[in-house]
């Protein structure tokens, strides 16, 4: 339920490879919660039912996936082609909001300055060089691969942490 959560699941591709990678993806994700014995308490689970119902109220959502009534994650709420304040509604713990594109360089659209992290699997370098190109202004400070998002370094979310934690003292 941090900052560093992932929250929004974006698919690329034809409808066949997204619907094969959600069927392979999905499993194993709860597969890895299981094991992890990843539960959240029930006044959690009832901040995760409001959202969802939100969603749906708002017209955000145009389908709420398996798990929205249990304790165990995910819980998947696929955005629909209206959604543009979602952001505002997510609780984090297990809720994970999807949405498909045709290609990498069209998710550009969804995103905006609060999305900081990217984590991404399957794209070259190149590909990401050219997703940035795109991005609106002030979206996405890092893209990282997929597990590495917590991981630190100098630069955090478009921060130069060194220049920015330091005095210099200037003498003339």
């Amino acid at each position: 339920m941090a900052c560093s959560s992932p929250r929004l699941v974006l698919w690329t591709g034809t409808a066949a490879e997204i619907e094969r990678a959600k069927e392979r993806f999905w499993p194993e994700f709860r597969q890895h919660t299981a094991d992890k014995q990843v539960s959240y308490a029930p006044v959690i689970g009832i901040n995760r039912l409001a959202a969802v119902y939100a969603y749906a109220g708002t017209g955000q959502a145009d389908e709420v996936n398996s798990g929205w009534m249990t304790q165990v994650p995910p819980v998947r709420v696929h955005l629909s082609d209206s959604a543009r304040d979602f952001r505002d509604l997510h609780c984090g713990a297990g809720l994970f909001l999807e949405k498909e594109f045709d290609s990498l360089l069209d998710a550009a659209t969804i995103l905006t300055a609060k999305d900081q992290t990217l984590s991404y699997f399957g794209y070259s370098a190149s590909d990401l060089a050219d997703l940035a190109t795109v991005l609106p202004a002030r979206s996405v400070d890092r893209m990282v691969p997929v597990g590495r998002a917590l991981e630190f370094s100098p630069t955090w979310d478009g921060v130069d942490l060194f220049h920015a934690f330091t005095r210099q003292v200037e003498i003339w």
